[in-house]
């Protein structure tokens, strides 16, 4: 096939292997769009158009080609992220383990990461080319990063930390043979994926299928939130009313014990601009028009992606605002045909009493210095603080 030119920087590896480095995805539009041939929108040109267009706080995109001579066998969507555990780690302030607020105030990092940080998923390549074992692809992902680590290291500003995101627990390093590495695996919270039986056509049969207790409290949810309207924003609307939404947004944020980014104000608008019908976007109501709360979603084939939301605390508190969300967009799902609906790392427990189930990951990490690198999974042990919850089962055995 006959592939557009496009302005390109290589960088060669060891041996037969290289790599094409690209700063914009404007830069390889027609070449990313032919090789990832739309199979997964958070892949897509128009998504990392919308990323790039208003990007989280301190992100930077980029775009790697690999190839053996001239062949390309594989692809990496990667970001370069400052990061700040001070601002990250929202806890620190209150937190009685002195060890841990000091070590949260000095460290500090631009990091390289293998995959995306705002959505949860595989997104650390894709093989071009089959053949490769598990094994191969780990070891000439850890070359990339390391060879990429260098080039953006001289190009732009020193990378201290490298990281991938996300592994399934299941398919561990050592599982796959892969010995001598440098990466410290690192344990994050449950992915939340709520399964959609394929004989529900209506939100009566999730109803019918989850246990009396819960039917319950599904029915006093949209009883407590029945004065309420909820409606989708067209762009026009998402654009006009942001200051009002934004600030719901920034509220629930401040409640998230770990995160990575802020995203800014226009982050929404830029969503609906380049994803269109793909991207979901919807608010609660009072009788006077006063916008109390939004949740966002995004279609990707037969996956429903539930992705940031916001809303005001007392409403949330009174009317159970969360909860019913939630099964807005489970009838959403069921409506639609969805197979699955991500529901992401936040509030597990409220997730899986409406019947979601945990997908364990992780992240593998390494520091660029090898002596520091020593120290990097007792620091992000310190650091990061699990959440304490208990699984629920709503269904009928």
């Amino acid at each position: 096939m006959r592939l557009k030119e496009v302005k390109k920087e290589r960088v060669q590896l060891t041996g037969k292997y290289s790599v094409e480095v690209f700063h914009s995805i404007e830069d390889i539009s027609d070449l990313w769009q032919e090789v990832t041939k739309d199979e997964d929108i958070f892949l897509s040109v128009d998504y990392f158009r919308s990323v790039e267009a208003s990007p989280p706080s301190g992100l930077q995109a980029k775009y790697v080609l690999l190839y053996d001579r001239n062949e390309l066998i594989a692809y990496f969507p990667m970001q370069i992220s400052q990061f700040e555990a001070h601002e990250s780690i929202k806890d620190t302030q209150v937190d009685t383990n002195k060890l841990r607020k000091s070590l949260a105030k000095c460290v500090k990092f631009n990091g390289l990461v293998a995959g995306n940080i705002a959505v949860s998923g595989e997104y650390m390549f894709r093989f071009v080319k089959e053949g490769f074992t598990p094994k191969e692809k780990f070891e000439l992902l850890e070359l990339v990063l390391s060879a990429c680590t260098e080039y953006f290291s001289t190009k732009e500003f020193p990378l201290s930390l490298v990281f991938t995101k996300d592994i399934p627990v299941a398919r561990k390093i050592e599982s796959i043979g892969v010995k001598n590495t440098k990466f410290s695996p690192f344990s994050v919270e449950p992915l939340m994926v709520f399964d959609i039986d394929e004989k529900w056509e209506h939100f009566s049969d999730y109803l019918a299928a989850i246990t009396s207790k819960y039917r319950v409290r599904a029915k006093r949810a949209f009883k407590k939130s029945a004065h309420l309207t909820f409606r989708e924003l067209a762009l026009e609307e998402i654009d006009a009313r942001k200051d009002d939404y934004y600030k719901h947004y920034l509220e629930v944020l401040k409640g998230v014990n770990f995160s990575l980014f802020k995203l800014p104000k226009d982050y929404f608008v830029s969503l609906k601009r380049h994803l269109g019908d793909d991207f979901l976007f919807y608010i609660a109501e009072d009788s006077e028009k006063k916008l109390l709360g939004f949740y966002t979603l995004i279609r990707n084939k037969k996956e429903l992606h539930a992705h940031f939301l916001g809303y005001d605390k007392d409403t949330n508190r009174d009317c159970q605002l969360y909860l019913t969300m939630l099964y807005r967009m489970i009838s959403f799902g069921i409506e639609n045909r969805f197979d699955l609906i991500d529901f992401g790392r936040t509030a597990l427990e409220i997730k899986s009493s409406v019947g979601a189930v945990p997908h364990n990951y992780e992240l593998y990490l390494k520091h660029t210095n090898s002596l520091a690198n020593l120290f990097v999974k007792p620091i992000i042990n310190i650091l990061n603080r699990k959440t304490d919850w208990e699984a629920r089962h709503p269904y009928k055995v």
